[in-house]
């Protein structure tokens, strides 16, 4: 949820159900979920720094330093919309 008064602050709610608790107690184990939210939670505090740095350019994304991202869009963007 993004934080009133604040456009570099976001804040994030995770929700976890269970039907079956003792499969729960083992997700860790399992999909190692407390390694993989900490490690989105540093990619997007590193996101947001390199934001506010003001090295980056602004938009979607740089191009430049993108280009994976950016060949992907591109492909999407010429087949939805490339006329026939």
């Amino acid at each position: 949820m993004p934080v009133r008064g604040r456009p570099d602050k976001t804040q994030f709610h995770w929700f976890q159900y269970s039907l079956d608790d003792a499969k729960f107690k083992r997700r860790n184990k399992v999909w190692l979920n407390e390694l993989v939210d900490a490690e989105d939670i540093e990619a997007i505090s590193l996101v947001s720094k390199g934001a506010r740095s003001g090295f980056a350019p602004r938009g979607r994304f740089a191009p430049r330093e993108e280009l994976g991202p950016h060949w992907f869009h591109r492909l999407i963007f010429t087949t939805v919309f490339q006329e026939s």
